[in-house]
């Protein structure tokens, strides 16, 4: 059988926080810009990825381009120690079926498993630790917030890493919780498959291209059988 290529963006789709943990952000940039920031509420940048996120904010509070780019990579590795002094004591929670669908992913040869994220890889190791699971146990490879501004850039950079596998795009499929990450998907001539959460319903999700849409990810492995 002909192999197929999953790639999932694990962040809200797969697991993720029990509170709102916005502060982290707000420690970042303020150990790195040297910008201090008040009531960063990052339910306003739900869909968006690590950089698009940090420069908006930082344009909002004047600091140049050159600046911000400058510092983007420092900001990629400082950004996870502070979501571990803001997070990293507290469970998380994973989604319905979620263990379900990547055990039975992980383990079936005809399919590759990875990553695709706007999130950063070290946050989602630990959110998956908290949920009582390895993330590394599961997905062969990845690319993450750090690959890329943009979702697409951040797709392309997976794509790279799954050349040798030698898969054509109508085998490969994106399972994604954001409109924009599945219109970026979409751009690239692959498959999509919405999660739907509290944040992105089945209509937003639909008109963005997504191909399916479930509700749970314990369909995953279902859904990348089509």
């Amino acid at each position: 059988m002909q192999k197929t290529l999953v790639l999932i963006d694990p962040d809200r789709a797969l697991v993720r926080e029990a509170k709102n943990v916005s502060q982290y952000y707000m420690e970042g940039i303020r150990m790195v810009y040297g910008v201090y920031m008040e009531d960063i509420n990052l339910d306003e940048f739900v869909g968006r990825t690590t950089q698009e996120t940090v420069i908006e904010l930082l344009q909002r509070n004047g600091v140049p381009q050159e600046e911000i780019n400058e510092k983007l990579h420092v900001f990629a590795e400082e950004l996870p120690y502070e979501h571990y002094n803001v997070a990293g004591h507290d469970a998380a929670i994973l989604g319905d079926g979620t263990k379900d669908a990547l055990e039975r992913l992980s383990k079936d040869n005809d399919i590759i498993l990875g990553a695709a994220s706007g999130q950063l890889e070290r946050i989602l190791k630990n959110m998956f630790e908290r949920a009582g699971l390895k993330m590394e146990s599961y997905f062969k490879f990845g690319a993450y917030g750090d690959a890329a501004v943009g979702m697409e850039g951040i797709l392309n950079a997976a794509l790279g890493k799954a050349n040798g596998f030698g898969i054509p795009k109508e085998r490969i499929f994106f399972v994604g919780y954001s409109p924009q990450s599945i219109t970026a998907a979409k751009a690239l001539g692959i498959r999509t498959i919405g999660i739907s959460t509290d944040y992105f319903f089945k209509e937003q999700l639909s008109h963005a291209g997504a191909e399916q849409v479930t509700k749970s990810p314990r369909d995953i492995p279902k859904l990348t059988r089509n």
